[in-house]
């Protein structure tokens, strides 16, 4: 076994591991993985999580191949458990078919980190009110606005006819609607609401990306309009996504919506649980079968990609960081599959996909990150 893992199992076994330590101790065990990731559902990752590093410790890793393959069922258990680390751990753990050496070194001079829970509410008048940080959202209820915990959010106005709830990239946010309706948003996201819903309708206006629990209240439709679409409900879950540099989705976890394009002369389309409306820049409005997993994995913290090109990958980073992504030598035609955590510093990242891709290399300049093709 390579000198620097089995050193760095025995700074995991004694609680001593970086994030970062931990992320290449799982990278080594996982390089030799090339097994899909829906083979697994949460309950099986689970039940695999026990004793996951004493089955690991005395495992036998032999020289890196020139490719991956597939391992039996049996062999492969313990490199699913790790997998499950990084879920449990805060660590995060990338699968590719093709993979280069994973210990190296990467000079970055910058970094950027998540931000968290952060947002700000802006009230009728103008007023901006910068939430607590140390908060995960915050209560419309009986004519009172407070945090999650119950305490009082210093500002706020319930006579005021409308809110704005905004989250900068990198951030999320969650809070329940004067219905009881709950809302979490992604980074970069807007959401405005009326102090007080119409007794005939409740309409709510997004921007980004944000999921939704409504309350259902018999005979009162929910509406939830972006600048493409609208979105109807009585009683659902559903996540949607309406980033301008990016294509429509609606994706229905539980219950009924009907997605309309006012500009359009489209028929409404209605969702089944497990279906996806996506509307493309050309204005075409498609259904098809979603993968929940995917689609709603940030709000388990989480990237997760399933064979998921390049291009759409780094959209994700340049949302959730802030920066600007630009390519040399062109966009690389390769897919990622694998998971990883989102709370992790942008340098950890890219420090990561660098020393596990065949294909390029990064260059982060400010809040601009160059995408190169290796050499």
């Amino acid at each position: 076994m390579d000198k620097n893992v089995s050193t760095l199992i025995e700074k995991y076994l004694k609680g001593e591991c970086t994030p970062e330590e931990r992320s290449t101790l799982l990278a080594h065990y996982n390089r030799y993985l090339d097994q899909d990731l829906d083979t697994l559902s949460l309950e099986d990752i689970e039940r695999l999580h026990k004793n996951t590093w004493e089955a690991i410790c005395k495992q036998t890793i032999p020289s890196a191949p020139q490719r991956a393959t597939v391992p039996t069922l049996r062999k492969w258990l313990p490199y699913a458990a790790a997998i499950l680390l990084f879920v449990l751990a805060g660590v995060f753990v990338v699968k590719r078919q093709y993979i280069d050496a994973l210990i190296g070194e990467v000079g970055y001079k910058e970094d950027i980190l998540p931000i968290g829970d952060r947002a700000i509410l802006t009230l009728a008048d103008g007023r901006r009110i910068d939430l607590d940080t140390s908060q995960t959202g915050i209560v419309f209820s009986d004519n009172t606005i407070t945090y999650q915990d119950g305490s009082s959010v210093h500002g706020g106005d319930m006579s005021a006819t409308a809110y704005q709830l905004s989250t900068p990239k990198g951030a999320t946010y969650h809070i329940i609607l004067p219905d009881g309706t709950r809302v979490w948003l992604n980074g970069g996201s807007e959401i405005r609401y009326p102090g007080r819903f119409d007794t005939d309708k409740r309409v709510v206006e997004l921007e980004g990306e944000a999921y939704f629990a409504v309350e259902k209240q018999n005979g009162v439709p929910f509406l939830v309009v972006t600048k493409e679409q609208e979105i109807k409900v009585l009683g659902t879950e559903f996540n949607v996504s309406s980033y301008e540099t990016a294509v429509v989705k609606t994706t229905l976890v539980e219950g009924s919506v009907q997605v309309t394009v006012p500009s359009g002369s489209h028929t409404p389309l209605l969702l089944s649980p497990g279906e996806q409306a996506v509307l493309l820049p050309n204005g075409v409005l498609n259904k098809k079968k979603a993968n929940l997993k995917q689609e709603l994995a940030w709000r388990s913290g989480v990237f997760y990609f399933d064979k998921t090109p390049v291009a759409d990958m780094m959209l994700q980073v340049a949302h959730w960081y802030d920066v600007e992504i630009r390519y040399e030598g062109g966009i690389p035609r390769g897919t990622f599959s694998g998971i990883m955590d989102r709370n992790v510093s942008l340098l950890t990242l890219l420090e990561f996909l660098e020393e596990s891709s065949t294909q390029f290399n990064f260059d982060l300049q400010g809040r601009i990150l160059v995408v190169r093709p290796k050499k």
